[in-house]
């Protein structure tokens, strides 16, 4: 799939949560559901990506967190928006175009992020429910200067990363415990996005932009929902991404979140 289809095919995945959902949508006590839920929100995830022109893979580490809000439009269907502050690390990129070539290793920087989500309840019984869901985010971020220390001439380079990730898949809930919903997820999971250094040694400036992509394509997840009042839920998820490593074999890449949502 290319990045220019990625959009088309999250367009399609809501349009077909949002179509579905006075077919399937079903809830015992839908007076009783939540209309508005605002809530906060941590996250951390790695992922191996690949750039382009390179045939080596590097990891980017990200930790974020902010606001979201979610409302519900009807009976088992709500739109969410999310936004927030988080930092990117994308040690390892190599640029080789520039005046001379670098080996990134600036470290994290920080950068702000927006997003939103549609979720759909398709079944919903006394003791499961199968949710779909469809999210996008986008992060962008800020400069980040560094000085170059290893020539005799002075000079620096400064890098800014923007990326972008989509999901979408199934949920299945579990609401057999009184306070406890155990939960898991299958999403397809795509990341893409540029990373562009400018690179200034004494009167020499060049600029070169690398594409990257997220490896792997689907990732599963298990996660907790911790409601102990009927208007204050904890939610905490943990992932797992497979990808092909360049030298054969499989591996994973892991993250994490944790939401507080207040319901009323």
């Amino acid at each position: 799939m290319t990045r220019r289809r990625v959009p088309a095919v999250l367009g399609a995945v809501v349009f077909g949560l949002v179509a579905s959902a006075g077919a399937f949508g079903q809830s015992p006590e839908p007076d009783r559901q939540p209309r508005f839920k605002p809530g906060v929100f941590v996250e951390y995830f790695s992922r191996t990506i690949a750039s382009d022109g390179d045939s080596a893979q590097t990891m980017l580490k990200t930790g974020f967190g902010g606001l979201r809000f979610e409302t519900r439009i009807s009976n088992g269907l709500s739109f969410g928006v999310l936004a927030g502050y988080g930092f990117s690390n994308a040690n390892g990129l190599v640029f080789r175009d520039l005046p001379f070539s670098i080996d990134y290793e600036a470290g994290a920087a920080g950068g702000f992020l927006a997003g939103a989500d549609v979720h759909n309840s398709f079944i919903r019984t006394k003791k499961y429910e199968i949710e779909g869901l469809a999210r996008f985010v986008a992060y962008f971020g800020g400069k980040k200067q560094v000085g170059v220390t290893n020539l005799n001439l002075p000079g620096g380079v400064d890098a800014r990363g923007t990326w972008m990730r989509v999901q979408a898949g199934p949920v299945l809930r579990y609401f057999g415990s009184e306070d406890l919903s155990p939960f898991i997820s299958l999403f397809v999971d795509r990341l893409w996005g540029t990373y562009t250094v400018n690179e200034t040694i004494f009167d020499l400036t060049g600029t070169e932009e690398k594409k990257i992509s997220g490896k792997g394509w689907v990732r599963g997840s298990f996660g907790i929902t911790y409601s102990p009042y009927a208007f204050f839920s904890l939610e905490a998820e943990v992932t797992a991404l497979p990808y092909n490593k360049v030298a054969g074999g499989l591996n994973f890449d892991y993250g994490g979140s944790v939401v507080g949502i207040f319901s009323f």
